[in-house]
C-alpha cells in the first residue's frame, strides 16, 4: 500500500506536543480531580461517583456534537478555522481551571466539570484529526502509535507530578493545568489552518481486507467501552481505599498511576510490533486481562493486591485502546467526526462506570459512604 507523500503532509511533533499537554489536563480531571476533591472538600466515594457520573455525561455529548461544533464555528464559510477554534477551546479551558484554583467552595469544582467536559469533547476529536491529517498506510499507523504513546506518557507524570500538591495547596493543581493550557498556543500557531482527509491506516499483509477490518472495529469498541466502565469504577474509589489502608497521602496518585505506567508499556510495544493487527488473540488477552485485574484491584485487601490487579488491568487497558483507535482510523472517515464517536465511546465508559459504582455504594455493597 502506498503511504503518504510527506511534502504534502504536515509535521507531526507540533501536534503530539498539544497532545501531551493537554493530557495533563485528561489525567487531571479523570483521575486526578478524585483526590483533590477528597483532600480539598472531604468528598466520599459516593461524591466522587456523582462527580464522575456527571462529568461522563456531559463528554459524551460534546463529543457527539464534535464534527457539528466544527462545521458551525469553523466550518468551511466562516472566518475561524479549525485551528482557530482549537486555539480558542485552549483560552477556555484554562478559564474553567482558574475558576476551578481560586475557588474555596465544592460548587466551584462542579461547575469546572460541567465547563470542562463538554469542551474536551469537542477538543479531542479535533486534535485526533491534525493526527491523520493527510496520512494513510503505515505513515497513518505510526501516527496514530505515537500519538498513544504521547498522551499516555502524560498521565502517570501528571499522577505523579500532583502528590506533592496535594499535601500543600490541591487546587493549586487546576492553576497549574491552566498554565499547561495557554502554553498550547504557539505549538496550535504551527499547525495548518485546517487538517487534511486520510486514508486507510492498514499495513500490507497485516489487514488483508476492509470486512475483517470492521469485525475487528466492532470489537476493539465494545472492549474499549468495557475497559473505561471498569477504570472508571475503580479510580473515584481508590482514594477512600487508600485512607482504609492508612497510606499517606502523598502514595494516592501515585499508586493510582500503576495502571497508566503498564498501558503506556503496552503502547510502547504495539507501537514497535505490528504484528497483533488482524489477529483474535489480541482482544482474547486484553479482555482477561481487563477482567483479571480489575477484579484484583477492586476486591483487593492491600495495596499490594490493589497494585498488582492495576498493573494487569494497564496490560488490558492497552490492548483495548490501541485496538479501537487503529480500526477506527482504518475504517472511519476523514473527518472530525470519526474522532467524535471515538471519543463518545470513551465518555459513554467514563460515565457507566461512576453510575454502576453509585448504584453499589447506595446499595451498601461498596462499603461506607
Amino acid at each position: 500500500m502506498t503511504s503518504y507523500d510527506p511534502l504534502t503532509v504536515p509535521p507531526l511533533w507540533p501536534t503530539l506536543v498539544i497532545v501531551f499537554l493537554n493530557s495533563l489536563g485528561t489525567a487531571t480531571v479523570w483521575t486526578g480531580v478524585f483526590f483533590v476533591a477528597s483532600e480539598q472538600y472531604a468528598f466520599t466515594s459516593l461524591a466522587n461517583y456523582a462527580l464522575a457520573a456527571v462529568g461522563g455525561v456531559i463528554y459524551v455529548l460534546g463529543a457527539l456534537t464534535a464534527g457539528k461544533a466544527v462545521r458551525l464555528i469553523a466550518g468551511p464559510n466562516r472566518k475561524i478555522r479549525p485551528r482557530g477554534m482549537l486555539a480558542g477551546l485552549m483560552v477556555l479551558l484554562a478559564g474553567a481551571c482558574a475558576l476551578a484554583g481560586f475557588g474555596r467552595s465544592p460548587w466551584t469544582l462542579w461547575a469546572f466539570i460541567a465547563i470542562y467536559s463538554p469542551l474536551t469533547g469537542w477538543l479531542w476529536p479535533l486534535i485526533e484529526s491534525y493526527v491523520s491529517s493527510g496520512r494513510s498506510g503505515r505513515g497513518l499507523a505510526r501516527a496514530t502509535g505515537r500519538f498513544n504513546i504521547a498522551w499516555a506518557t502524560a498521565i502517570p507524570l501528571t499522577l505523579l507530578g500532583m502528590a506533592p500538591l496535594l499535601k500543600v495547596s490541591p487546587l493549586g493543581v487546576f492553576l497549574g493545568l491552566g498554565i499547561v493550557h495557554l502554553l498550547c498556543l504557539p505549538f496550535i500557531a504551527m499547525l495548518p489552518p485546517q487538517p487534511r482527509p486520510h486514508g486507510m491506516a492498514a499495513v500490507e499483509d497485516a489487514v488483508g481486507e476492509a470486512a475483517l477490518a470492521k469485525r475487528f472495529l466492532h470489537s476493539f469498541r465494545g472492549l474499549l467501552f468495557v475497559s473505561y466502565v471498569l477504570v472508571s469504577l475503580l479510580i473515584p474509589r481508590m482514594p477512600e481505599r487508600f485512607t482504609e489502608f492508612h497510606l499517606d497521602v502523598a502514595w494516592h496518585t501515585p499508586l493510582a498511576a500503576v495502571w497508566t505506567i503498564t498501558r503506556l508499556g503496552t503502547f510502547i510495544l504495539l507501537e514497535r510490533w505490528h504484528g497483533w493487527h488482524g489477529r483474535l488473540r489480541t482482544p482474547v488477552w486484553s479482555t482477561a486481562t481487563l477482567l483479571i485485574g480489575s477484579a484484583l484491584a477492586y476486591f483487593g485487601g492491600g495495596p499490594i493486591t490493589i497494585a498488582l490487579g492495576l498493573i494487569i488491568l494497564g496490560i488490558g487497558a492497552g490492548g483495548a485502546y490501541c485496538g479501537a483507535i487503529f480500526y477506527a482510523m482504518d475504517v472511519g472517515d476523514a473527518q472530525v467526526d470519526a474522532g467524535g464517536k471515538h471519543e463518545a465511546l470513551l465518555g459513554s465508559g467514563y460515565a457507566a462506570g461512576p453510575i454502576a459504582g453509585l448504584l453499589i455504594q447506595l446499595s451498601g455493597i461498596g462499603g461506607a459512604t
